[in-house]
């Protein structure tokens, strides 16, 4: 799959190039063809020098490209790792990230997944359990009800309205 790093300069650094041989260079995202669009792979976005309020914008044009999109900083911090996850990114890691960590970032992306900072993690995860609904009822509470109110309980599961049931 070939990779495509939009960066300032429009050039590969050294372990892009160790990471992905065959990966392309552009300075904007209307620079790129479209046949490196249409060529399977990852968005890479060198944001490192962009500045925080652009960041945002440059990741929404780079996902209606329809590709995966994975956003490179400087310095990863939460709050923004959060913002851009929020924007559509798929991975966000820094710039300098080492060529073998790239390739990892890359396959977990390509295959539907989310890639950050392990540091983030633990937070991320906090963060997204307090938005999980709680479990479904076991069978024991639904048993403790009496058989009108299982046949009402199914009703409204069926999308009854009260007229109805």
């Amino acid at each position: 799959m070939a990779q495509v790093f939009v960066t300032p300069q429009g050039t590969l650094r050294e372990r892009w190039r160790e990471a992905f041989p065959r990966a392309r260079a552009a300075a904007k995202l209307s620079r790129l063809s479209q046949d490196v669009l249409t060529d399977p792979g990852c968005l890479w976005l060198d944001l490192g020098v962009e500045p925080s309020g652009l960041r945002e914008a440059r990741v929404k044009a780079a996902r209606a490209l329809g590709r995966p999109v994975i956003a490179m900083v400087a310095v990863p911090q939460e709050a923004e790792a959060f913002s851009l996850l929020s924007a559509g990114v798929q991975g966000y890691c820094p710039v300098e990230a080492a060529a073998t960590q790239l390739r990892e970032i890359a396959g977990v992306v390509e295959q539907g997944g989310l890639w950050m900072p392990p540091e983030l993690l633990p937070r991320f995860l906090a963060l997204s359990a307090r938005g999980v609904p709680p479990a479904v009822p076991d069978t024991q509470e639904l048993n403790d009800l009496t058989s009108r109110e299982q046949m009402v309980a199914e009703q409204v599961a069926r999308g009854a309205s009260t007229r109805e049931i």
